[in-house]
């Protein structure tokens, strides 16, 4: 990764160019690997010790809108935000550049539908309880829920949940979340195959220590992957909805 940044704004083109220009395989990076180097669980999402701090503002990445070859993706480094909608690729934003192989989710045999007991099963077998994201070893709650009660709810349930042969599930982190989601999907970023689709906001287990951690947390939309509109939520929240996570072991 580049330590610094671009000192002004530039197009999308403008920005690309800033990053080939630096030499051999520089380039914009993407969505994920931005998720990379964030950590939410800080006053500022991109560590000062080895980063220049980040202007107050959004970055490009290289991640365009599912259908759109004009509108593209940025986050904001301060707090590691993903705005409410991808902006036109003729707006002006700040670039850090990358260097090395692209980390993006495969596009075939990604996931893996496990039975109630936690064997895999084939792609065409209707009967599957959770399911196995390959790329990131995570397995997944097929279902989603929805928590009357707010965040803590969600955390509890998750916590006691027996599913798939395993008691080892939890609310995930929101760098977990991010990565479930596929960007590339324009209907809705959640893979419809595999994961029952519901509209609503994802809770995370991370609290935002930009906002105040005592009572803001992160989500995550199934639809288009951004984070909570207009920021973290409150924990009390009652509309959003709560998938849970466990590592691929009983």
């Amino acid at each position: 990764w580049e330590q610094s940044y671009s000192e002004s704004n530039l197009t999308l083109a403008a920005a690309e160019s800033y990053c080939t220009n630096k030499g051999a395989g520089w380039r914009l990076p993407n969505l994920y690997e931005y998720f990379s180097i964030l950590n939410y669980w800080k006053d500022s999402a991109l560590d000062g010790t080895y980063f220049n701090t980040p202007m107050d503002g959004y970055y490009w990445t290289s991640t365009n809108e599912a259908g759109s070859t004009l509108n593209y993706w940025t986050i904001n480094a301060t707090n590691g935000q993903v705005p409410t909608a991808a902006v036109p690729n003729t707006s002006t934003n700040y670039v850090r550049c990358v260097k090395g192989e692209e980390l993006i989710p495969p596009t075939s045999e990604r996931y893996t539908k496990i039975g109630t007991g936690g064997t895999a099963l084939p792609i065409y077998d209707n009967a599957w309880a959770a399911v196995r994201d390959n790329w990131t070893g995570l397995l997944w709650d097929k279902t989603t829920r929805e928590y009357s009660d707010g965040w803590i709810e969600a955390i509890n349930y998750c916590e006691n949940l027996v599913l798939a042969g395993r008691s080892n599930w939890y609310l995930p982190n929101i760098k977990q979340v991010h990565y479930l989601m596929d960007m590339s999907n324009e209907n809705s970023v959640l893979n419809s195959t595999y994961f029952e689709q519901k509209y609503n906001p994802l809770w995370t287990s991370t609290t935002d220590m930009f906002y105040g951690f005592e009572r803001y947390v992160w989500a995550v939309s199934p639809i288009n992957g951004i984070d909570s509109p207009y920021g973290p939520a409150s924990k009390y929240e009652s509309t959003y909805e709560a998938k849970c996570v466990s590592w691929d072991e009983p």
